[in-house]
C-alpha cells in the first residue's frame, strides 16, 4: 500500500518538475494555480456525463477546462491588452466560482464535494481500482493515470528537447529561428493540464500547485544549467515525498500536506543559502 502511494506521488512530482520548470523560466508559474482551480467546471460536467469520479470523461472534460483557462489568460493578456496578473485573476476566479456553484447546486446527491477537490486524499489511492477483471487491476487507477501521462512527458522531451530549451529561455530567438513556439507552449500547457487533472483527486488542486512551483523554484536557485535545473527539480520533489511521507507516518500527519511542507522547507533553505552566499551560481531567465 505504501509503495502505491509513493509511486503515485513520485510520478506526479516528476511531471510537476518538468512542467513547473518550463513555467518558472517563462515567469508563468502561477498559471498552474489558475489551471488547477479552473478544472472544476469540467470536472463537474465530466461527472454528470459519466457518473464517476475516475472515468475517462472526467479526465477529458477537466483537462479541457484547465487548458481553456490557460488559453483565455493568454488571449486576454496578449490580444486584449490586459496585464497577465489581472487576466490570470479574472479567469481563475471566474471559472473556479462557476465550478463551486455547480458543485454546491448538486448538493448531497452526488459523491463530489469542494473539500475533496481542493485537498484530495492520498491515502485512498491504494483502494481505487478499475475493477475490469483484467491486467489493468494490477495497479490502482490513479497510479495508471500517472504512468500514462508520465510516458507522454518523456516522449515529448525526447522529441522536442532542443526546441523546448530554446523556447524556455528566449521566445524571441525561438520565433526568429523558425521554431513553432506557439505549438510548443500549447503542448506544454496541455500536458500540464493533464498532470494537474490526474493529480488533483489524490492531492487536491491546492497541493498539486505546490508540487509544480516549489521544486522548480528551488532548482531555479541552485542550478547553473538547464539539464541541472530539471534534475534538481525532480530530486527536490522526490526527496520531499520520501521525507514528507516519513514524517506523516511518525507524527500521524496527512501525507500530501506533509510532502508539500517539506518541499517548502527545502525552498526556504535554498533561498537562504543563495542570498547569503551570493555566489551567483543560480541563473535567470533571459527574457
Amino acid at each position: 500500500m505504501t509503495l502505491f502511494i509513493l509511486a503515485t506521488a513520485g510520478l506526479l512530482a516528476f511531471q510537476a518538475a518538468l512542467g513547473g520548470s518550463f513555467l518558472v523560466l517563462r515567469r508563468s508559474a502561477m498559471l498552474t494555480d489558475a489551471m488547477a482551480h479552473s478544472l472544476l467546471p469540467g470536472l463537474v460536467l465530466g461527472y454528470l456525463v459519466s457518473g464517476s469520479r475516475s472515468g475517462p470523461e472526467i479526465i477529458f472534460f477537466a483537462a479541457v477546462s484547465s487548458f481553456l483557462s490557460a488559453y483565455l489568460i493568454d488571449f486576454l493578456s496578449k490580444f486584449a491588452g490586459i496585464w497577465f496578473e489581472a487576466s490570470t485573476g479574472f479567469v481563475f476566479t471566474s471559472l473556479f466560482s462557476i465550478g463551486i456553484v455547480l458543485v454546491t447546486a448538486l448538493g448531497g446527491n452526488v459523491d463530489l464535494d469542494a473539500d475533496c477537490i481542493l485537498y484530495g486524499e492520498l491515502l485512498y489511492v491504494p483502494f481505487r481500482y478499475s475493477y475490469t477483471h483484467s491486467w489493468y487491476d494490477l495497479l490502482p487507477l490513479p497510479l495508471w493515470n500517472q504512468i500514462w501521462v508520465s510516458l507522454v512527458w518523456i516522449v515529448f522531451l525526447i522529441l522536442k528537447w532542443k526546441q523546448l530549451k530554446i523556447w524556455a529561455f528566449d521566445e524571441g530567438f525561438c520565433r526568429n529561428a523558425g521554431i513553432a513556439h506557439n505549438s510548443l507552449r500549447r503542448f506544454v500547457l496541455a500536458l500540464t493540464s493533464m498532470s494537474i487533472v490526474v493529480g488533483f483527486d489524490a492531492f487536491g488542486a491546492v497541493l498539486v500547485v505546490g508540487f509544480f512551483i516549489l521544486p522548480a523554484a528551488t532548482a531555479w536557485l541552485i542550478s547553473q544549467t538547464w539539464r541541472a535545473m530539471l534534475l534538481n527539480s525532480i530530486s527536490v520533489g522526490l526527496i520531499s515525498i520520501a521525507l514528507g511521507y516519513g514524517f506523516a507516518l511518525v507524527f500521524d500527519w496527512e501525507p500530501g500536506p506533509s510532502m508539500v511542507c517539506l518541499s517548502g522547507f527545502i525552498f526556504v533553505v535554498a533561498a537562504f543559502w543563495y542570498y547569503t552566499k551570493k555566489s551567483g551560481s543560480g541563473f535567470r531567465p533571459t527574457h
